[in-house]
Protein backbone atom coordinates (compact mmCIF):
# COMPACT_ATOMS: atom_id res chain seq x y z
CA UNK A 1 0.00 0.00 0.00
CA UNK A 2 1.20 3.43 -1.18
CA UNK A 3 1.32 5.69 2.20
CA UNK A 4 0.82 9.78 1.45
CA UNK A 5 1.14 13.10 2.81
CA UNK A 6 -0.82 15.81 1.16
CA UNK A 7 -0.04 19.45 1.45
CA UNK A 8 -3.19 21.66 0.02
CA UNK A 9 -4.57 25.14 -0.74
CA UNK A 10 -8.05 23.53 -0.80
CA UNK A 11 -9.87 24.77 -3.37
CA UNK A 12 -12.48 22.83 -5.83
CA UNK A 13 -10.10 20.50 -7.61
CA UNK A 14 -7.95 20.07 -4.59
CA UNK A 15 -11.56 18.93 -2.95
CA UNK A 16 -11.75 16.19 -5.54
CA UNK A 17 -7.83 15.16 -5.64
CA UNK A 18 -8.52 14.53 -1.88
CA UNK A 19 -11.74 12.65 -2.24
CA UNK A 20 -10.09 10.72 -4.66
CA UNK A 21 -6.98 9.79 -2.63
CA UNK A 22 -9.51 8.60 0.32
CA UNK A 23 -11.26 6.13 -1.75
CA UNK A 24 -8.11 4.46 -3.17
CA UNK A 25 -7.78 1.64 -1.50
CA UNK A 26 -4.05 1.18 -3.00
CA UNK A 27 -3.58 4.59 -0.89
CA UNK A 28 -3.27 5.41 2.60
CA UNK A 29 -3.43 9.26 3.43
CA UNK A 30 -1.26 9.58 6.42
CA UNK A 31 -2.11 13.36 6.87
CA UNK A 32 -3.24 16.68 5.50
CA UNK A 33 -1.53 19.76 6.02
CA UNK A 34 -3.14 23.26 4.77
CA UNK A 35 -1.39 25.96 3.22
CA UNK A 36 -2.91 29.46 1.94
CA UNK A 37 -3.28 30.08 -1.95
CA UNK A 38 -6.49 29.57 -3.52
CA UNK A 39 -8.12 30.90 -0.65
CA UNK A 40 -7.12 32.05 2.84
CA UNK A 41 -6.08 29.51 5.08
CA UNK A 42 -8.96 29.27 7.22
CA UNK A 43 -11.04 28.02 4.28
CA UNK A 44 -8.22 25.62 3.21
CA UNK A 45 -8.56 23.93 6.37
CA UNK A 46 -12.03 23.96 6.55
CA UNK A 47 -12.47 22.75 2.64
CA UNK A 48 -10.11 19.73 3.43
CA UNK A 49 -12.09 18.33 6.53
CA UNK A 50 -15.13 18.65 4.08
CA UNK A 51 -13.46 16.86 1.72
CA UNK A 52 -12.73 14.12 4.15
CA UNK A 53 -16.74 13.84 4.65
CA UNK A 54 -17.55 13.48 1.27
CA UNK A 55 -14.81 11.09 0.83
CA UNK A 56 -17.02 8.66 3.51
CA UNK A 57 -13.90 6.47 4.15
CA UNK A 58 -11.39 7.66 6.70
CA UNK A 59 -10.54 10.59 8.55
CA UNK A 60 -6.18 11.50 8.37
CA UNK A 61 -5.36 14.18 10.77
CA UNK A 62 -5.76 17.66 9.21
CA UNK A 63 -3.24 20.69 10.00
CA UNK A 64 -3.12 23.95 9.63
CA UNK A 65 -0.08 25.56 8.04
CA UNK A 66 1.55 28.59 6.63
CA UNK A 67 -0.66 31.79 6.25
CA UNK A 68 1.52 33.75 3.95
CA UNK A 69 4.28 32.93 1.22
CA UNK A 70 8.06 32.96 2.55
CA UNK A 71 9.59 36.08 1.09
CA UNK A 72 6.28 37.92 -0.28
CA UNK A 73 3.66 40.03 1.68
CA UNK A 74 1.05 39.33 -0.28
CA UNK A 75 -0.90 36.63 -1.17
CA UNK A 76 -2.19 35.58 -4.71
CA UNK A 77 -6.01 33.71 -4.45
CA UNK A 78 -8.18 32.61 -7.25
CA UNK A 79 -11.69 33.39 -6.54
CA UNK A 80 -12.18 34.04 -10.15
CA UNK A 81 -11.63 29.89 -10.10
CA UNK A 82 -12.95 28.52 -7.02
CA UNK A 83 -15.01 31.27 -5.30
CA UNK A 84 -13.74 33.51 -1.94
CA UNK A 85 -14.40 30.18 0.10
CA UNK A 86 -13.28 27.60 -2.63
CA UNK A 87 -16.00 26.11 -2.97
CA UNK A 88 -17.75 28.18 -5.95
CA UNK A 89 -19.38 29.32 -3.08
CA UNK A 90 -21.18 27.21 -2.68
CA UNK A 91 -22.81 25.88 1.00
CA UNK A 92 -21.64 22.42 1.99
CA UNK A 93 -22.09 22.80 5.56
CA UNK A 94 -19.88 22.36 8.19
CA UNK A 95 -17.54 19.72 8.67
CA UNK A 96 -17.35 16.93 10.71
CA UNK A 97 -13.88 16.72 11.72
CA UNK A 98 -11.57 19.37 13.54
CA UNK A 99 -7.93 20.66 13.10
CA UNK A 100 -5.04 19.34 14.95
CA UNK A 101 -3.39 22.04 16.91
CA UNK A 102 0.29 21.24 15.99
CA UNK A 103 1.35 23.48 13.42
CA UNK A 104 1.54 21.63 9.64
CA UNK A 105 4.96 22.04 9.62
CA UNK A 106 5.73 20.53 12.99
CA UNK A 107 3.55 17.57 12.10
CA UNK A 108 5.20 16.92 8.77
CA UNK A 109 8.50 16.73 10.56
CA UNK A 110 7.31 14.93 13.49
CA UNK A 111 5.98 12.17 11.17
CA UNK A 112 9.32 12.13 8.92
CA UNK A 113 11.03 11.67 12.02
CA UNK A 114 9.55 8.73 13.31
CA UNK A 115 9.42 7.17 9.51
CA UNK A 116 11.55 4.90 8.02
CA UNK A 117 13.41 5.78 4.91
CA UNK A 118 11.41 6.06 1.41
CA UNK A 119 7.89 4.56 3.43
CA UNK A 120 6.17 8.04 2.65
CA UNK A 121 5.45 10.26 -0.55
CA UNK A 122 4.37 13.29 -0.52
CA UNK A 123 1.73 15.34 -3.25
CA UNK A 124 1.25 18.95 -3.16
CA UNK A 125 -1.96 20.50 -4.45
CA UNK A 126 -0.87 24.19 -3.60
CA UNK A 127 2.03 26.75 -3.45
CA UNK A 128 5.04 25.03 -1.62
CA UNK A 129 5.16 27.56 1.55
CA UNK A 130 4.50 24.83 3.94
CA UNK A 131 7.54 22.33 2.20
CA UNK A 132 10.23 24.75 1.85
CA UNK A 133 9.99 25.66 5.50
CA UNK A 134 10.06 22.13 6.55
CA UNK A 135 13.09 21.81 4.54
CA UNK A 136 15.02 25.19 5.43
CA UNK A 137 14.49 23.36 9.23
CA UNK A 138 15.21 20.01 8.20
CA UNK A 139 16.57 19.03 5.07
CA UNK A 140 17.86 15.65 6.46
CA UNK A 141 14.10 14.59 7.40
CA UNK A 142 12.33 15.77 4.30
CA UNK A 143 15.05 13.75 1.73
CA UNK A 144 13.31 10.22 3.84
CA UNK A 145 10.70 11.18 1.16
CA UNK A 146 10.38 8.40 -1.40
CA UNK A 147 9.16 11.78 -3.98
CA UNK A 148 7.27 14.72 -4.09
CA UNK A 149 4.70 14.98 -6.58
CA UNK A 150 3.98 18.73 -7.56
CA UNK A 151 0.91 20.17 -8.89
CA UNK A 152 2.82 22.93 -10.53
CA UNK A 153 4.48 24.62 -13.23
CA UNK A 154 3.63 25.28 -17.38
CA UNK A 155 5.94 24.29 -19.78
CA UNK A 156 6.06 25.93 -23.61
CA UNK A 157 2.19 27.64 -22.97
CA UNK A 158 1.11 30.23 -21.28
CA UNK A 159 -0.27 30.11 -17.55
CA UNK A 160 -3.98 30.47 -16.38
CA UNK A 161 -4.71 32.94 -14.29
CA UNK A 162 -1.74 35.09 -12.91
CA UNK A 163 0.87 35.44 -15.17
CA UNK A 164 1.14 35.09 -19.22
CA UNK A 165 4.40 32.57 -17.99
CA UNK A 166 3.42 31.53 -14.72
CA UNK A 167 1.18 28.75 -13.14
CA UNK A 168 -0.69 29.79 -10.37
CA UNK A 169 0.84 27.21 -7.52
CA UNK A 170 4.60 28.21 -8.19
CA UNK A 171 3.42 31.86 -8.81
CA UNK A 172 2.26 32.10 -4.94
CA UNK A 173 5.68 31.26 -3.83
CA UNK A 174 8.28 30.71 -6.03
CA UNK A 175 10.71 30.88 -3.58
CA UNK A 176 9.14 28.47 -1.83
CA UNK A 177 9.04 26.72 -5.33
CA UNK A 178 12.85 26.60 -5.78
CA UNK A 179 13.43 25.68 -2.44
CA UNK A 180 11.29 22.29 -3.06
CA UNK A 181 13.77 21.68 -6.76
CA UNK A 182 16.90 21.71 -4.90
CA UNK A 183 16.14 19.45 -1.42
CA UNK A 184 17.28 16.43 -3.11
CA UNK A 185 14.50 14.11 -2.84
CA UNK A 186 13.00 12.64 -6.33
CA UNK A 187 10.19 15.14 -7.82
CA UNK A 188 7.62 14.14 -10.28
CA UNK A 189 5.92 17.37 -11.81
CA UNK A 190 2.30 17.64 -12.82
CA UNK A 191 1.90 20.91 -14.89
CA UNK A 192 -1.16 22.95 -15.81
CA UNK A 193 -0.21 21.54 -19.06
CA UNK A 194 -0.80 18.12 -18.14
CA UNK A 195 -4.22 18.77 -17.09
CA UNK A 196 -5.45 19.74 -20.69
CA UNK A 197 -5.45 18.12 -23.75
CA UNK A 198 -6.31 14.26 -23.04
CA UNK A 199 -6.86 14.82 -19.23
CA UNK A 200 -9.82 17.19 -20.31
CA UNK A 201 -13.61 16.61 -18.91
CA UNK A 202 -16.19 17.35 -21.22
CA UNK A 203 -19.01 18.93 -20.17
CA UNK A 204 -20.89 15.52 -21.01
CA UNK A 205 -18.19 13.86 -18.81
CA UNK A 206 -18.67 15.95 -16.27
CA UNK A 207 -22.69 15.45 -16.78
CA UNK A 208 -21.93 11.59 -16.54
CA UNK A 209 -20.54 12.06 -13.31
CA UNK A 210 -23.10 14.08 -11.95
CA UNK A 211 -25.98 11.83 -13.09
CA UNK A 212 -24.43 9.12 -10.57
CA UNK A 213 -26.32 10.56 -7.81
CA UNK A 214 -24.10 9.83 -5.60
CA UNK A 215 -23.41 13.13 -2.68
CA UNK A 216 -19.63 12.85 -3.63
CA UNK A 217 -20.42 13.42 -7.33
CA UNK A 218 -21.99 16.43 -6.13
CA UNK A 219 -19.82 17.64 -3.99
CA UNK A 220 -16.96 17.43 -6.89
CA UNK A 221 -18.91 18.87 -9.48
CA UNK A 222 -20.72 21.35 -8.09
CA UNK A 223 -17.92 22.78 -5.83
CA UNK A 224 -16.20 23.30 -9.54
CA UNK A 225 -18.84 25.46 -11.15
CA UNK A 226 -16.90 28.27 -11.66
CA UNK A 227 -14.04 26.33 -13.61
CA UNK A 228 -16.20 24.60 -15.70
CA UNK A 229 -18.63 27.48 -16.53
CA UNK A 230 -15.50 29.67 -16.95
CA UNK A 231 -13.93 27.23 -19.80
CA UNK A 232 -16.34 28.67 -21.96
CA UNK A 233 -14.77 31.56 -22.32
CA UNK A 234 -11.01 29.98 -21.49
CA UNK A 235 -11.44 27.04 -23.99
CA UNK A 236 -14.42 28.08 -25.96
CA UNK A 237 -16.02 24.21 -24.54
CA UNK A 238 -17.96 23.82 -21.46
CA UNK A 239 -15.62 21.65 -19.18
CA UNK A 240 -13.26 20.92 -16.45
CA UNK A 241 -9.40 20.44 -17.03
CA UNK A 242 -8.81 19.29 -13.57
CA UNK A 243 -5.30 19.76 -12.35
CA UNK A 244 -5.20 18.71 -8.64
CA UNK A 245 -6.79 15.59 -9.29
CA UNK A 246 -4.55 14.93 -12.64
CA UNK A 247 -1.32 15.82 -10.20
CA UNK A 248 -3.15 13.12 -7.37
CA UNK A 249 -3.55 10.71 -10.15
CA UNK A 250 0.13 10.64 -11.02
CA UNK A 251 1.24 9.96 -7.60
CA UNK A 252 -1.44 7.58 -6.74
CA UNK A 253 -2.08 5.90 -9.97
CA UNK A 254 1.13 6.36 -12.35
CA UNK A 255 -0.19 4.02 -14.97
CA UNK A 256 -2.70 6.72 -16.32
CA UNK A 257 0.53 8.76 -17.13
CA UNK A 258 0.78 8.96 -20.84
CA UNK A 259 4.62 10.94 -21.30
CA UNK A 260 6.86 12.18 -18.60
CA UNK A 261 10.17 13.50 -19.39
CA UNK A 262 13.77 13.92 -16.83
CA UNK A 263 15.01 17.44 -16.88
CA UNK A 264 16.56 19.99 -14.39
CA UNK A 265 13.88 22.24 -13.05
CA UNK A 266 13.81 25.71 -11.62
CA UNK A 267 12.05 28.93 -11.66
CA UNK A 268 12.78 32.46 -12.90
CA UNK A 269 12.48 34.33 -9.03
CA UNK A 270 13.67 38.20 -10.45
CA UNK A 271 11.94 38.91 -13.82
CA UNK A 272 9.22 41.57 -13.17
CA UNK A 273 7.51 39.88 -16.21
CA UNK A 274 9.00 36.22 -16.32
CA UNK A 275 8.70 35.66 -12.10
CA UNK A 276 7.35 32.49 -11.36
CA UNK A 277 8.41 31.29 -15.03
CA UNK A 278 9.24 27.33 -15.62
CA UNK A 279 12.93 26.43 -16.72
CA UNK A 280 13.37 23.01 -17.84
CA UNK A 281 15.91 21.68 -19.60
CA UNK A 282 15.99 18.28 -21.20
CA UNK A 283 18.93 18.59 -22.89
CA UNK A 284 21.75 18.98 -20.60
CA UNK A 285 22.26 22.79 -21.55
CA UNK A 286 23.05 23.98 -18.58
CA UNK A 287 25.68 21.33 -16.77
CA UNK A 288 22.91 20.28 -14.38
CA UNK A 289 21.55 16.96 -13.29
CA UNK A 290 18.34 16.46 -13.76
CA UNK A 291 16.59 16.63 -10.80
CA UNK A 292 12.56 16.13 -11.92
CA UNK A 293 10.29 14.45 -14.32
CA UNK A 294 7.50 16.20 -15.76
CA UNK A 295 4.36 14.74 -16.92
CA UNK A 296 3.75 16.29 -20.22
CA UNK A 297 0.65 13.90 -20.81
CA UNK A 298 -1.67 12.10 -19.58
CA UNK A 299 -3.62 8.51 -21.10
CA UNK A 300 -7.21 10.16 -21.23
CA UNK A 301 -8.94 7.62 -20.78
CA UNK A 302 -7.82 5.44 -18.14
CA UNK A 303 -6.96 9.07 -16.26
CA UNK A 304 -10.82 9.51 -16.63
CA UNK A 305 -11.45 5.71 -15.81
CA UNK A 306 -9.61 5.72 -12.79
CA UNK A 307 -11.40 9.71 -11.65
CA UNK A 308 -14.98 7.85 -12.34
CA UNK A 309 -14.19 4.65 -10.39
CA UNK A 310 -13.07 7.36 -7.17
CA UNK A 311 -15.43 9.68 -7.47
CA UNK A 312 -19.00 7.41 -7.86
Amino acid sequence: MKRILIDTDTGSDDAMAIVMALRDERVKVEAITTVAGNVDLCYATKNALLSIDYAGTYAPPVYEGCSHPIVEKSLIRAPMAHGVNGLADMDFGEPKGKVQKEHAVDALLRILRHSEDQALELVTLGPLTNIAVAIMRAPELVKKLRQITIMGGAFAETGVFTAPIAEFNIKGDVEAANVVCGCGVPLLFAPINACHGEAFMTGEEVEMLLATGTERARFCVQSNTLLIEGNKERFGMRGFDPADPVAMACATAPETIGVKERAFVTFEQEGEITRGMMIFDTKGHYGQEPNAEIVISMDGPAYKKYCYEKIV
